[in-house]
């Protein structure tokens, strides 16, 4: 820890004359990052007790006395007392890299100098410029709080290393990007904490290249409104090895004219997972209403992995995942991805958009699936409710229009339903894979023919699973059917697929609209026992005395009937009286 400093404010203006200063200063400095207590405070503004008149020239003084040896943590309070409120400046932040122990953070939204009292509003810094609002380099240990910042060609421009803390700040109205951290000579870490607004900028919200980190937690943070109009319009974007850290609450990605999430990995190496989880269920983590979709990602030369906890899709345009290359990875709801512990939150079974764990009401371009794997792309869905998606050519697809490779997608303990599908519902093409288990596909409209397509497949196989449907069980092309398995499936038909497979025709009969079986339905108590946990996040295998087990314990479907016993009165169809 560096020492402390006594500014030349406090030397030489009498800034600390009243114990009403001095107890307020260090109420501020023990609730900034629990810093030790400090001896002094910068106060820009132009009245009385003002230390300095620019945002710019208070960093340059904290960092001229770490020049002198007065080194360690420097507050600077920033007033509105300047002309019309605003600090019409170009800031530049002083590589740190020479002392290690200099930090500096910056709080706007107090009235005057003398008084220092809080205004409940942001310090306004705008300028009209080619440059940007902020200019960060080398290493840098910087926070800022209560502040507005606008115009320029980016808000935040940082090319170097270390960590920028961001808490209720907005950076709104750029040319170029509202947070740019082009990552020079280490890893640069910037963290949104609560309450950062980045919107309505041209091109990208925010843009990490390199090894560099994002780090969006807490309430109140929303990445929106990037306008496109020829440039990505991407809420964020990760380019090189860079990841993030998102574990939050609310529309954080949302309206953006490209992708609300868009990652092109590349270099050649490893990078460290991507997270996005929810840390409260009743106001979930949620991509929503961005033009381009939810999620676009790619991997070839940089082994990655995007993973999703709680989280809602829903109203996205295009297409909601798309996931392209043979090291790219996207999973939803995988323990493996070694999720913090602040995302073991439990979230009720959703039955709508804007509830954890839907992809629901999005509205694809014609020709396009919800879900694409292409060019050896792997996608694992658990636990997911996808759910009145409009205009889909299909719901999973693999390959589509792609040169053949093993792209796969896996579905397991999830509800399909209510999707308007114009081709298919499933199509592994291409060698590619669609690997469903203990699934509910129903009531699922549209204009297609055929529920499972496979031309070519690598692997099409449905296991312990329900096929609700009217249309034509499989389609299959350019294959001897061994690569397609249907498996404890509970169907209307089986057309297209006359021979082989256990299949089980008939309806189910439902407990609820959300697809539960009723106890004495087709399809309970049907396959072998597996372990794990169903929709509900209930435990498998539960065996419903006095039903007969096909082959074991386990239901179809992704719901597990938790009845002990069955009423065989009821079961027959005849009402007690």
């Amino acid at each position: 820890m560096g020492r402390t400093f006594v500014s030349s404010a406090a030397l030489d203006q009498g800034f600390f004359s009243t114990w009403h200063h001095l107890a307020a200063l260090l109420l501020l400095a023990a609730l900034s990052f629990c810093k030790p207590a400090l001896a002094g405070a910068i106060v820009v503004g132009r009245g009385a007790g003002c230390t300095e008149p620019t945002i710019q020239a208070a960093i340059d003084r904290a960092y001229r006395l770490c020049n002198d040896g007065f080194c360690g943590y420097n507050l600077i309070l920033v007033t509105d007392d300047v002309p019309d409120g605003v600090y019409k400046e170009n800031i530049s932040v002083p590589d740190m890299s020479g002392h290690p122990d200099l930090s500096i953070e910056l709080v706007g939204g107090y009235n005057n100098c003398a008084e220092l009292a809080p205004t409940g509003a942001k310090a306004s810094i705008y300028r009209v410029t080619v440059d940007p609002i902020l200019n960060v380099r080398g290493r840098t240990d910087l926070r800022l709080r209560n502040f507005w910042i606008e115009g320029g060609l980016d808000g935040i421009y940082w090319q170097g290393h270390g960590r920028i803390e961001l808490t209720d700040v907005t950076v709104n109205n750029h040319a170029r990007v509202g947070l740019y951290l082009q990552g020079e000579g280490g890893e640069a870490r910037m963290e949104l904490l609560g309450g950062v607004e980045v919107s309505n900028n041209q091109s990208v919200g925010i843009l990490a290249w390199k090894n560099n980190t994002v780090v969006i937690q807490g309430d109140r943070n929303r990445i929106w409104g990037t306008r496109g109009g020829g440039y990505p319009g991407n809420g964020i974007e990760l380019q090189g090895q860079a990841h993030l850290e998102m574990g939050a609450t609310g529309e954080v990605l949302s309206d953006n004219a490209g992708y609300g999430l868009y990652v092109d990995h590349e270099g050649g190496t490893a990078a460290a997972t991507s997270w996005l989880y929810s840390t409260n269920p009743a106001n979930p983590l949620a991509i929503a209403r961005n033009q381009r979709g939810a999620i676009y990602y790619r991997a070839e030369d940089s082994a990655h992995r995007v993973c999703l906890k709680n989280v809602s899709v829903h109203h996205n345009k295009n297409r909601a995942f798309y996931v392209t290359g043979d090291r790219a990875v996207l999973d939803v709801n995988d323990e493996s991805c070694d999720f913090p512990a602040d995302a073991a939150i439990a979230c009720p079974t959703p039955q709508a958009s804007a509830q954890c764990n839907a992809l629901a009401d999005n509205i694809t371009a014609t020709g396009k699936p919800l879900i694409a794997a292409v060019d050896g792309a792997r996608i694992g869905l658990h636990r997911l409710l996808i759910r009145g998606n409009q205009n889909v050519s299909s719901v999973l697809s693999t390959n589509l229009g792609e040169a053949r490779s093993t792209a796969s997608i896996t579905l397991t303990d999830s509800v399909v339903t209510g999707n308007f599908a114009r081709d298919n519902l499933f199509e592994a093409l291409n060698g590619g894979i669609v690997d469903i288990w203990d699934t509910t596909v129903r009531q699922n409209p549209g204009l297609f023919g055929t529920s499972f397509v496979g031309i070519a497949p690598g692997l099409m196989q449905m296991t312990n699973g329900i096929l609700d449907q009217e249309q034509n069980l499989a389609a299959l092309e350019n294959t001897d059917g061994s690569t397609t398995h249907f498996t404890a499936v509970l169907s209307r038909n089986r057309n297209g697929f006359p021979n082989g497979g256990d299949i089980l025709i008939g309806r189910p009969i439902y407990l609820d609209d959300a697809g539960r079986l009723s106890p004495g339905s087709l399809g309970v108590d049907y396959a072998q026992a597996g372990g794990g946990i169903d929709f509900d996040g209930h435990p498998r295998d539960v065996d419903t005395l006095g039903l007969p087990n096909q082959f074991g314990p386990r239901d179809l479907g992704a719901f597990e009937s938790q009845v002990a016993m069955l009423d065989r009165i009821f079961a027959s169809g005849f009402e007690r009286r």
